[in-house]
């Protein structure tokens, strides 16, 4: 990646629209949607949902603040492979538990993870993308990842699927970022 540099390489927007896109491919397909399906299997009354809400929204404010105090344009590759692959552990670990406590946690770790990486994404997006051009190639991530998780197979599937298909982005995204 041309991180920290002003004249990015020809390469760089495509790679910022990938990570923009496999980043909301995992907010849409996993936090806001198979996530909360996995809670309602889990929890059928509803009870953990709101909680684990609470969490991932606890998470997401204090993710966002941390990183925008802490972030570094020249450890910007350090940050997203570390959000991706945190966001794709959490994606795993959620198919698996149902323990209350356990769920919870995963859910802090999600809001946590998820804004990280977000602001990390925001925060070195003029480094890879020319001046003019950010919302073309934002868009075009943003877009796909839309396209990608309202396919009715994929928008269809189980909950453990949404979370295999949000491990995929992940990966996806810290290979990109590597």
């Amino acid at each position: 990646m041309t991180m920290g540099t002003h004249k990015p390489k020809e390469t760089a927007p495509v790679k910022a629209a990938i990570l923009v896109g496999c980043t909301f491919f995992y907010f849409l397909i996993f936090a806001q949607f198979g996530f909360l399906h996995r809670l309602a299997e889990i929890d059928p009354e509803k009870k953990l949902l709101e909680i684990a809400m609470l969490m991932m929204g606890l998470g997401g404010v204090l993710g966002t603040i941390g990183a925008a105090r802490r972030f570094n344009i020249k450890t910007a590759k350090s940050w997203l492979v570390a959000s991706f692959i945190t966001c794709g552990v959490t994606a795993s670990l959620s198919g698996l538990m149902t323990i209350p406590s356990a769920i919870l946690f995963i859910a802090l770790v999600v809001g946590l993870s998820l804004g990280i990486l977000t602001v990390s994404i925001v925060s070195i997006l003029r480094s890879l993308i020319p001046s003019g051009q950010i919302g073309i190639w934002t868009s075009l991530g943003v877009g796909s990842a839309y396209f990608f998780a309202n396919i009715p197979p994929v928008f269809r599937c189980t909950p453990p699927d949404h979370c295999l298909f949000s491990v995929l982005a992940c990966i996806g995204g810290a290979l990109v970022a590597m």
